[in-house]
C-alpha cells in the first residue's frame, strides 16, 4: 500500500457507520474490512461454571458487542427438540448451550435501534449463520420466521435489508432500504427475499495451531483484495485444556494499521473483540478503501522490460514492469489493434507477463493500461507484435550438438539437438544414404529432409524408405543464408526380431453393473507393442489395438472369459493370458443405502421428498404412507412399516427429489425411499436420523401457500402506469399478504380482493423491459413459490373502440381447474371471466390477456353451479358488452 490516511474523523464505536455517514456510501459491504464476534453468543456471562472456560469466546453479551463496535455476529444455532416438539433457538459451541436465544438476539437488536434510532440509523448488523445443530428440515423454516417477524413484525424498531440489496453501495442502501438495518446471510433458508447468500467462512481447519501456522494461513487467504462477494476470516486459537485464548496482541501486530491482512480482508472473525484494536483498526481500513474509490491520479504507464516472438509456438511474449499508483493498481487492460478491452488481474508482482498468438506474418498493436481501485486508467504502453523473428547478425552460425539419435522401429528415427540460437534463424534436418556421407560432408542428395524454426529442439522422420542404416544430420542458417558446419549421427540399420515379447501381466476387471461396461486393466505394452483382446461370452468378440483401462460392453448376469496377447511390431504375438469372471450380481452390485433424506409439505396438497445416494442405483421406489401406517414415525425416526404404501411411484432421473401433489390438506403421511440396483434388488432405505414424516397440522403450519394464479400485466402507455392483477392463492391457515417485486422494487398488498382477485397500479418508466414476481405469505411467514411475469412498457395500447362481444365456450375440467374458450375479442387489452354461484355475491374475477381465446379458472366445486360471465376492457378502461353462460362442474 502506498498512501496512509493523514486524518481519521471523529466517530463512536457503537455509532460508526452512521458516524462516519457519507465517506463509506460508495463501497459495497464486501468492499468494507468488518469487525465480527466469533461464537457470539457464547458469552462469559451467558454462559457459567466450569464450562465457561472452553466454551465462551466472548467477555459480554450481544448489546455490548454491538457498542463495541462489532457489525457481524457469528453464529452457531441449536435447536431445542424434545420429545419431537421444538421449544427454541439457542446458541451452541460444541456440546453445550448457552442461555442467550435467538429471540433474545433479536430483542437487544431492537432495543438498540429503538433508543435514539436517528444517531443509528445507518448501523448495518450482519447476522451471520454458520452452523446450525438438531435442526430437522422444517425447523429451518421456523427460524427464518422468527427472524422476519421479530424484525418487520409489530414491535419491531427496524427492518430487514432484503437479498436484492446485497449488490448495492451503503449509499443505494442507506437511501433505497432506509430504515433497514439487519441483514440475514445463510445458504439453509433457501432462495428467500430476505436472506443473502450464504457468507464465505475462512477457518484454518483445526482448533489448535501454532502462531506461525496461524499467521501463514492468513497471509494465504489475504494476498489479494479484489473478492465480489462477503467473506469472513477466522482469526483465533485455542488452549488444549481451557479452550480460547486472548490473543489480542497478535491480532494488533497482524492486522495493524496499513497491513495487507487488515486491508485486504473483508470480515475479520475475532474472540474477546473489546481487548484489541481490531474494531479502530478495520474503521481505518474501511476508510483507506473508500479513499481509493475517490482518488483521482492515474497510475504511471507500463513499461516494457522484455520480449520474444517464438516462431514454432506463434506466441509472442511480453513482459512489462508494473505501474505505480498512489492506492495500488488494481487491473490492467489491453487491447489488439484497437478491439475490445481484456481486464488481467494484477498480480501485485515487480513485473507481469503476457502472451499473444501471432502467427507468422501477422502484426498487432498493443495497448496497454493500468486501473486502480478508483478506476483511473494510466496511458497506454503502445507495442507492436509482429509475427517475424528479428534478423540474425551476418556471422557464420554454430553448429548445433546432437546430443541423442535413435532409430525407433522400422521406419522411424528421432534426434534431439541442444544448441545457441547465435546467429541461427532456422535449422535444416536431413536423412542420406550411407554412401553419401564421406568425410563427415554430404556427396549426394538427401533422402528425407525437414526445416525447423531457430527454437526447434530436433525432429523425427516416420518415413525411412527401408530398414537400411542411415545418416540423419543437422546445419543452422542464419538471415543471411550462410549456414553452419553440419552435424551428423549415424543411425542403425533395423533388424527384424523373431522373438515374440514379454506377455501382459496382472489381468484384473471392474464391472459398471448401471452402464454394463465392463474396464479391463492389465500391465505390459510399451514402444512398438499393441495388444489384442478376446471376450467369450455366448458369443465371441475380438478387440484388437487394446490398451489398459478401455472399457467393452458385457451384458447382466454373464460369465465370461478374456484372453490377452501382445504383438510387435514385427508381428510376433506373446504367450496369452487369460481371465474368467462374471458379471452376476454380487454385493459390489449393492444398491447404496439412502441417507440425507428430507421431506416437506410445500402445500395444502403438495409435499415433496429429497435424498442422498446414488451410487449401484438405477431407479428408485419411493412409498407414499398414510402416518398410522408406520408405527413410532412421529418422534423425528423413521418408525415401522405397517400397512400398505397410499402410492408407488418410481423415478429414474438425477435431481434426487421428488414431489406428490393432490395430497389431502392437513393429513399426515410419510414418504420412504429405496434405491434399486441394475439386477432389480432393493437396498435398504434411510434410518435414525433421517425425516421422513410430512407434515399436516395447522399448528405446525409446514404448507407454503399455492402460487397465486392467473398473474397478468398490462402497461397504458397513455398514462405511464403498469397494472398488476392475480388470483388469491390458498393457505391452510390463511394468507397474511402478497408481495410483488417489480424490477427489485417491493411492494406489499395487504388489501382484501375484489371480485377473488388483487390488482396493484404503479408508475413504470416508457420503453423498457420489466420483470414481475408475485409470492403469497401465510400467517406463519410461509411463502408461496413464486409467480412470475415478464414484458416491457412499449406502446401497445388500444384503440378506444369498445371491445367486441363474443360467446364462451366450455372444453374440458380437470383436479377443480375449468377451462373455457372463446372468439377473439377486437380492441380488447384485458379479457375478463367473472365466475360465481347463481345468487352468491362473493364471486372469482379472472384477467388473461386481451389477445388470447381461453383460460383456466380454478378452485370449482364438482357438481356446482356457476355462471360465467366474459367481456373485454381496451387500454382506456371501456368495457365491452359482456356474454354470460350457465356452467355445471363436472366431476373429475
Amino acid at each position: 500500500m502506498k498512501k496512509t490516511l493523514n486524518e481519521i474523523p471523529d466517530y463512536n464505536l457503537s455509532t460508526w457507520m452512521t458516524d462516519l455517514g457519507i465517506k463509506l456510501d460508495k463501497l459495497k459491504l464486501h468492499q468494507l474490512t468488518l469487525p465480527s464476534t466469533h461464537n457470539a453468543g457464547m458469552d462469559k456471562k451467558g454462559m457459567g461454571g466450569p464450562a465457561e472456560g472452553w466454551l465462551t469466546c466472548q467477555n459480554d453479551t450481544f448489546p455490548f458487542q454491538i457498542a463495541q463496535g462489532a457489525r457481524v455476529f457469528d453464529l452457531r444455532v441449536n435447536a431445542r427438540v424434545y420429545n419431537g416438539t421444538l421449544y427454541g433457538f439457542d446458541f451452541f459451541h460444541g456440546p453445550f448451550s448457552s442461555n442467550r436465544s435467538v429471540l433474545g438476539l433479536i430483542k437487544d437488536c431492537n432495543a438498540f435501534f429503538k433508543n435514539d434510532y436517528n444517531s443509528k440509523k445507518h448501523e448495518l448488523i450482519i447476522l451471520q449463520f454458520q452452523e446450525f445443530k438438531n435442526f430437522r428440515p422444517s425447523d429451518y423454516e421456523r427460524l427464518l420466521t422468527q427472524l422476519t417477524q421479530g424484525f418487520s413484525g409489530t414491535g419491531s424498531s427496524t427492518k430487514i435489508v432484503p437479498r436484492a440489496a446485497s449488490d448495492l453501495t451503503i449509499g443505494d442502501i442507506r437511501s433505497q432500504y432506509a430504515g433497514h438495518n439487519i441483514i440475514i446471510a445463510s445458504d439453509k433458508f433457501g432462495s428467500h427475499s430476505d436472506v443473502w447468500n450464504d457468507i464465505t467462512h475462512e477457518w484454518i481447519g483445526y482448533d489448535i495451531p501454532s502462531e506461525q501456522e496461524l499467521d501463514i494461513f492468513i497471509d494465504q487467504k489475504t494476498r489479494e483484495y479484489s473478492k465480489s462477494n462477503l467473506w469472513s476470516l477466522q482469526v483465533v486459537r485455542y488452549k488444549i485444556l481451557y479452550g480460547a485464548m486472548d490473543i489480542s496482541d497478535y491480532i494488533d501486530k497482524k492486522f495493524e494499521p496499513d497491513a495487507q491482512a487488515l486491508i485486504n480482508s473483508n470480515i475479520i472473525n475475532v474472540d474477546f473483540i473489546e481487548n484489541s484494536s481490531i474494531v479502530p483498526y478495520c474503521i481505518r481500513a474501511s476508510l483507506y478503501k473508500a479513499g481509493q474509490l475517490i482518488d483521482k491520479d492515474p497510475p504511471s504507464q507500463p513499461t516494457v522490460h522484455d520480449e520474444l516472438w517464438h516462431r514454432g509456438w506463434s506466441t509472442y511474449f511480453i513482459t512489462f514492469n508494473a505501474s505505480i499508483d498512489n492506492f495500488g493498481v488494481d487491473h490492467y487492460l489491453y487491447s489488439l489493434n484497437d478491439g475490445e478491452k481484456i481486464k488481467v488481474n494484477s498480480q501485485h508482482t515487480p513485473r507481469q507477463q503476457l502472451e499473444f498468438e501471432v502467427r507468422e506474418g501477422q502484426e498487432y498493436e498493443l495497448k496497454l493500461y493500468a486501473v486502480d481501485l478508483a478506476g483511473n486508467c494510466s496511458t497506454p504502453l503502445v507495442k507492436a507484435l509482429k509475427g517475424i523473428d528479428p534478423p540474425t547478425g551476418s556471422d557464420k552460425p554454430l553448429p548445433p550438438d546432437i546430443v541423442y539419435s535413435k532409430r525407433d522401429g522400422k521406419y522411424a528415427c528421432s534426434m534431439l539437438i541442444k544448441h545457441s540460437i547465435y546467429n541461427a534463424d532456422h535449422y535444416i534436418f536431413e536423412i542420406y544414404a550411407e554412401k553419401d556421407i564421406v568425410d563427415g560432408k554430404p556427396v549426394g542428395e538427401p533422402i528425407l529432409w525437414n526445416i525447423a524454426s531457430r527454437w526447434a529442439l530436433g525432429v523425427m522422420f516416420t518415413n525411412l524408405p527401408n530398414y537400411d542404416a542411415c545418416w540423419i544430420t543437422a546445419h543452422a542458417v542464419n538471415s543471411f543464408g550462410l549456414t553452419s558446419d553440419y552435424a551428423i549421427k549415424r543411425i542403425d540399420a533395423y533388424h527384424p526380431r523373431v522373438t515374440p515379447p514379454s506377455p501382459p501381466s496382472n489381468l484384473t476387471t471392474s464391472y459398471n453393473s448401471v452402464t454394463q461396461q465392463l474396464t479391463v486393466n492389465f500391465d505390459g505394452g510399451g514402444m512398438n507393442l499393441t495388444h489384442t483382446l478376446t471376450i467369450k461370452t455366448d458369443t465371441e468378440k475380438t478387440y484388437k489395438s487394446f490398451y489398459s483401462g478401455n472399457a467393452i460392453s458385457v451384458s447382466l448376469s454373464l460369465d465370461f472369459t478374456l484372453t490377452l496377447f501382445a504383438v510387435n511390431q514385427d508381428g510376433n504375438p506373446s504367450t496369452s493370458i487369460t481371465y474368467t469372471g462374471s458379471t452376476k450380481e454380487t454385493s459390489s452390485h449393492a444398491a447404496t443405502p439412502i441417507n440425507g433424506q428430507t421431506v416437506l409439505r410445500q402445500e395444502l396438497t403438495t409435499g415433496v421428498t429429497t435424498w442422498k445416494g446414488s451410487h449401484n442405483i438405477v431407479k428408485y421406489k419411493i412409498h407414499l404412507y398414510d402416518s398410522k401406517d408406520v408405527q413410532g414415525g412421529e418422534s423425528g425416526v423413521d418408525g415401522k412399516i405397517i400397512g400398505l404404501p397410499l402410492r408407488e411411484e418410481f423415478y429414474s432421473g438425477s435431481e434426487l427429489t421428488y414431489t406428490f401433489n393432490n395430497l389431502i390438506p392437513l393429513k399426515k403421511y410419510h414418504v420412504f425411499v429405496w434405491g434399486i440396483n441394475a439386477y432389480g434388488t432393493v437396498g435398504e432405505r434411510a434410518y435414525n436420523s433421517n425425516y421422513t414424516y410430512l407434515h399436516g397440522d395447522p399448528a405446525w403450519d409446514q404448507e407454503y401457500p399455492t402460487v397465486p394464479s392467473n398473474l397478468l400485466s398490462r402497461y397504458r402507455y397513455r398514462e405511464g402506469v403498469l397494472n398488476v392483477f392475480w388470483n388469491a392463492s390458498l393457505d391452510n391457515r390463511g394468507i397474511s399478504h402478497y408481495e410483488v417485486i417489480i424490477n427489485n422494487q417491493l411492494y406489499k398488498v395487504l388489501d382484501p380482493p375484489v371480485l377473488g382477485a388483487f390488482q396493484l397500479t404503479v408508475s413504470l418508466a416508457k420503453d423498457i423491459n420489466y420483470q414481475v414476481h408475485v409470492y403469497a405469505v401465510d400467517t406463519s411467514g410461509n411463502r408461496s413459490r413464486t409467480a412470475a411475469y415478464y414484458g416491457d412498457t412499449s406502446n401497445k395500447d388500444t384503440l378506444s373502440y369498445r371491445p367486441t362481444k363474443e360467446s364462451i365456450g366450455f372444453t374440458y375440467a380437470q383436479l377443480g381447474i375449468a377451462t373455457f374458450t372463446w372468439e377473439f375479442i377486437h380492441t380488447s387489452e384485458i379479457i375478463n371471466l367473472i365466475i360465481g354461484e347463481p345468487g352468491a355475491t362473493t364471486k372469482q374475477h379472472v384477467r388473461v390477456s386481451g389477445t388470447t381465446t381461453k383460460a383456466s379458472v380454478p378452485n370449482l366445486v364438482p357438481r356446482k353451479e356457476y355462471i360465467i360471465e366474459l367481456y373485454g376492457t381496451n387500454s382506456y378502461g371501456v368495457a365491452g358488452e359482456s356474454t354470460t353462460k350457465q356452467f355445471f362442474m363436472p366431476t373429475t
